[in-house]
């Protein structure tokens, strides 16, 4: 049911690899699914699930899913357990206690895939910052950009447009 969410090809490559060396994102979803449902059925509390929910949303915020995709495993799971039930194999006060923890479950998995973007996001601001940092010292090294500790002689926020101007490249 989670491999729903994944194009096609990945779903392909997620099942295929049997262990872990070969596939290490199709055994990391394996475990985590196994593991969320070991412990909703035991009854295990949702906030010591963490973890497995930690280690499904980043394999998701990887493949920059939207949440509503990405989290979709858990609904599936109500319906897989609504079945269940009509088939008699489940008794409702225990459909009841079980969708109250997928509930809750569904809750803390998008807090965690909602951490794991913003740190993906805090990365990629950070190579862009690094990046525009090198290029300024480039055109300050080439005479493109002034001194920021000197006084700007009137040409804008610190770009030498004479020098731009009059293609200068020094």
């Amino acid at each position: 049911m989670i491999l729903l969410a994944f194009p096609k090809t990945s779903a392909a490559f997620f099942k295929s690899g049997k262990n872990r060396f070969d596939n290490p994102l199709g055994a990391t979803l394996k475990e985590g699914l196994e593991g969320l449902l070991s412990g909703l059925l035991e009854g295990t509390d949702v906030t010591q699930m963490s973890d497995i929910l930690d280690r499904i949303a980043k394999i998701h915020t990887i493949q920059d899913m939207p949440a509503s995709k990405a989290l979709h495993y858990l609904v599936d799971l109500k319906t897989i357990i609504r079945s269940e039930l009509d088939n008699g194999n489940l008794s409702s006060a225990k459909t009841d206690n079980l969708f109250s923890s997928i509930d809750e479950l569904t809750l803390h998995a998008f807090d965690a895939y909602m951490s794991c973007r913003e740190k993906i996001m805090e990365l990629r601001i950070n190579d862009v910052k690094r990046n525009i940092s090198g290029l300024m010292r480039e055109l300050h090294r080439h005479g493109f950009l002034e001194d920021p500790d000197e006084p700007s002689q009137g040409d804008g926020p610190g770009m030498c447009a004479s020098r731009l101007s009059r293609g200068d490249d020094r």
